[in-house]
C-alpha cells in the first residue's frame, strides 16, 4: 500500500497516475483543500460534482488524518467507477461514500450536518445549491465553491447570495481556478 507522502507526492506531480483522462482541479487547489481540512478538522465533509476523484483523495488524506468522513456526488457512473478505483487504490474507500445521481436530488435527501462542503458542479447551479447547502452547513461551517475566477462571469447569482448573506462571510482565494470561501457563522 501506498504510503500518505506518496499519494500526495503523485497527486502533485503526476496526477495522471490516478485515472485521470483530464484533473477537476489543479494540483494547488487540491493542496489547498488539504490544508483547509486539517486547519478546520471537519467531521463531516460532503463533495459534490466529484469528477473522477482527484480533489476528493486530496480531501480524503486530510480527513482520514483528522477523522473525519466525505460523502461525494456524483451524476456519471463512469466517472464513479475511475473513482472509486482511485480511492480503493489510495486505500481511503472508507473514508469516503460515494453517491452516484444527479446531484441537487441526492441533496436533496441528505440531513447534514456538514463542516466542509466542496462544491464543484455545473456552474449555472451554485446559486441553487447554496440555497440548499446552507442549511445543512454546521454553524461554523465552511463551503468552498471551485471555479469562482475561470467561471467568474456565471456565478453572479452564488456571489451576490454568498457575499451578502446576513450570517456568512465570503472571500475569493486566488488559486488554481479561484475558491470562493464561505463560513457560516456560528
Amino acid at each position: 500500500m501506498l504510503t500518505d507522502r506518496e499519494i500526495l507526492q503523485g497527486l502533485a506531480d503526476r496526477p495522471e497516475d490516478w485515472g485521470q483522462v483530464r484533473i477537476s482541479v489543479p494540483p494547488d487547489t487540491g493542496k489547498f483543500l488539504h490544508v483547509l481540512v486539517q486547519m478546520a478538522k471537519p467531521k463531516r465533509i460532503l463533495e459534490i460534482g466529484m469528477f473522477h476523484g482527484y480533489s476528493t483523495l486530496w480531501i480524503g488524506l486530510a480527513a482520514r488524518a483528522v477523522g473525519a468522513r466525505i460523502t461525494t456526488l456524483e451524476l456519471e457512473a463512469e466517472k464513479v467507477a475511475v473513482a472509486e478505483a482511485n480511492f480503493a487504490k489510495a486505500g481511503l474507500s472508507d473514508v469516503i461514500t460515494v453517491i452516484q445521481g444527479d446531484g441537487k436530488q441526492t441533496l436533496a435527501g441528505l440531513a447534514g450536518p456538514y463542516d466542509l462542503v466542496f462544491l464543484d458542479a455545473a456552474k449555472e447551479d451554485y446559486a441553487a445549491y447554496f440555497d440548499m447547502i446552507y442549511p445543512r452547513l454546521s454553524p461554523g461551517g465552511v463551503l468552498v465553491a471551485d471555479n469562482a475566477v475561470s467561471h467568474g462571469p456565471d456565478l453572479g447569482d452564488y456571489f451576490d447570495k454568498v457575499r451578502n448573506h446576513p450570517n456568512c462571510v465570503s472571500v475569493l482565494v486566488p488559486i488554481g481556478t479561484g475558491e470562493e470561501v464561505t463560513y457560516k457563522k456560528g
